[in-house]
């Protein structure tokens, strides 16, 4: 029982450890939620008037820029490339 627990104490730091740094090196591009929301946006841009949406182009900045702010908000960890 004694065995399993500095085994469990162990995974837990390695995992903690990980945690750590993350936020000190950063992050892999493919993990940045702002990227994605980024790509998402321009292929919406150029297909909104297929989809029938009629947002205007202030409009649509407007949006992405509340998004990306609160994005920047929640983000803690640098990208690494």
């Amino acid at each position: 029982m004694i065995k399993f627990i500095k085994y469990i104490r162990k995974v837990l730091a390695v995992i903690l450890s990980y945690g750590e740094a993350e936020r000190k090196y950063g992050k892999k591009w493919y993990k940045s939620k702002t990227l994605w929301v980024n790509i998402l946006a321009l292929i919406v841009l150029f297909l909104d008037e297929k989809m029938g949406v009629k947002l205007s182009i202030e409009e649509q900045t407007s949006i992405l820029a509340v998004i990306n702010i609160i994005l920047r908000i929640v983000t803690k960890e640098p990208i690494r490339w």
